[in-house]
């Protein structure tokens, strides 16, 4: 395999746009022996002749100047791929990829992106606002760079950085005159609306239904999206359980918020991503931003 050099390929591109060593040397910033070796090393290599010599100047050869472009072409193309490292580098271009549950996306990550966007307006934007459990395999899969949620510490690809903690609580319809505070022991024994078992929430109240009633979870009616568990708990009267930002808005206006206790009960929303996954100027700059964001926990 021939291995010319950045070193040759420049010496060559330069003699041939000056035709003189004498003027070719200072601009590479080299000598004009250093100059001429370099020539005759890239000679050497290709075993073809590039330039035709006299003592005042010198000119391409037929087999120069066929391949005179493929030089302009791989220096073009390197200047390039130079200047995109660097715009990237500087934040001047790229992709945040950011995987996030429709909840958030609704609720936490507008603001963190307006914050983001404010910092970085060249860098593009994409979102998955998909189920928690999809983001693990999005992040493999190489689809996106950074997931906001909770995530089982049995990933062990996985870069976890805790932002916030969210207590668990109980969405209750105001007709039904519920306390303030309700035990999980007696929450238990209400037929609840609730997010689809296999989902983060739905895999943690499980685990307390385990630990209490030594059984598993059993909704009266399960919905794949939280928006419909509250919307369902209103229409019908009933309960729910949900993170507490669930409603930060307030929009359902019928229902009141309980606090679950004995034990409290909280979901930690981390960033996340692949270990040994080297992030992108782009994510690590949103990453930085988190960590950076006295709101969280860090």
């Amino acid at each position: 395999m021939i291995k010319l050099t950045i070193r040759h390929l420049s010496a060559l591109r330069e003699l041939a746009r000056t035709q003189s060593f004498t003027q070719a040397a200072p601009r590479l910033h080299t000598t004009q022996s250093n100059l001429s070796l370099a020539v005759q090393e890239a000679e050497h290599m290709l075993g073809a002749r590039l330039f035709n010599r006299t003592t005042k100047r010198c000119s391409l050869t037929a087999i120069g100047l066929e391949f005179l472009p493929v030089i302009e072409r791989v220096l073009a193309d390197l200047q390039s791929g130079i200047e995109n490292v660097k715009t990237q580098v500087q934040l001047q271009k790229g992709i945040l990829s950011l995987g996030a549950s429709a909840l958030l996306t609704t609720r936490m990550i507008p603001d963190l992106l307006a914050v983001y966007r404010r910092n970085h307006p060249n860098i593009d934007l994409r979102i998955e606002d998909t189920a928690t459990a999809e983001h693990v395999k999005l992040l493999r899969g190489g689809h996106i760079e950074l997931a906001l949620g909770m995530y089982s510490e049995l990933d062990a690809d996985l870069e976890q950085h805790p932002l916030l903690k969210v207590p668990l609580v109980l969405f209750a319809h105001n007709s039904l005159q519920t306390p303030k505070k309700m035990p999980w022991q007696k929450v238990m024994d209400k037929k609840l609306i609730s997010i689809i078992r296999h989902s983060s929430v739905g895999q943690l109240i499980d685990r307390i239904f385990w630990q209490i009633h030594g059984r598993a979870y059993q909704p009266a009616i399960e919905c794949h999206h939280r928006a419909t568990v509250l919307s369902m708990t209103e229409v019908l009267c009933g309960m729910c359980i949900a993170p507490a930002h669930a409603d930060q808005g307030n929009v359902y206006k019928n229902l009141v918020r309980i606090e679950i206790v004995e034990p409290i009960v909280s979901r930690t929303i981390s960033i996340a991503h692949l270990r040994d996954h080297e992030l992108s100027p782009a994510a690590q700059a949103f990453l930085t931003q988190l960590n950076n964001n006295p709101d969280f926990a860090g």
